[in-house]
């Protein structure tokens, strides 16, 4: 498969004080109109994020094209500047308690191998709804602070690779960032598909 060069992030380093991303997103809309600048990044995002039972087709090519883009050989994807050391992931829970994207736990799955993940299940939960961040909900870590806990037996010096679809502000991340780091993890690196572009 290949990958849309133009907007490929290519790292040298794993950064785990920053969030690092893989491609530049466009939102849908911008100023209450369709984006002309929607690209098929901006739709496997998307499509990675549908939960519909009739997309499931849909999902599976965009973790098909995610998978390639962080395990790609040229250019290199990040799975080429992990550390060899075995890790974990963590997938920023949905605005919705107790789920979590079906898309990117799938992605995980397929990249566990090149990632050298221990686990098949998430070790985030939100246990508290909050408002959707993408539909006017607060874009604050509080709100996710409050909201979200980690299995801090499993992480406890554990290396953790978190992962989100999409970052704005970068405050889920981030707060998910600190939950993991109290319960214990070794260090966490914080990976986007893809960052919001106002443009």
């Amino acid at each position: 498969m290949s990958l849309p060069f133009q907007d490929f992030r290519l790292y040298n380093e794993i950064d785990y004080t920053d969030v690092m991303y893989l491609y530049d997103y466009h939102p849908w809309y911008r100023n209450g109109e369709k984006n002309p600048k929607i690209d098929q990044v901006t739709h496997d995002i998307l499509n990675i994020k549908n939960a519909k039972p009739d997309k499931v087709a849909l999902r599976n090519k965009a973790v098909r094209f995610f998978k390639s883009a962080l395990v790609s050989k040229n250019p290199a994807g990040i799975s080429s500047v992990i550390p060899p050391e075995q890790s974990l992931f963590a997938v920023v829970p949905s605005s919705t308690s107790f789920r979590v994207c079906e898309g990117l736990m799938e992605l995980m799955l397929q990249v566990q191998a090149e990632f050298r993940f221990l686990n098949r299940e998430n070790v985030l939960v939100r246990h508290t709804d909050v408002p959707k961040a993408a539909t006017g909900g607060l874009r604050d870590q509080r709100v996710h602070l409050e909201s979200i806990n980690a299995d801090q037996q499993s992480v406890r010096g554990m290396r953790v690779f978190l992962f989100d679809d999409v970052t704005t502000t970068g405050s889920s991340l981030l707060a998910c960032r600190r939950i993991l780091l109290e319960s214990g993890a070794s260090s966490v690196a914080m990976i986007a598909l893809g960052k919001t572009i106002q443009d």
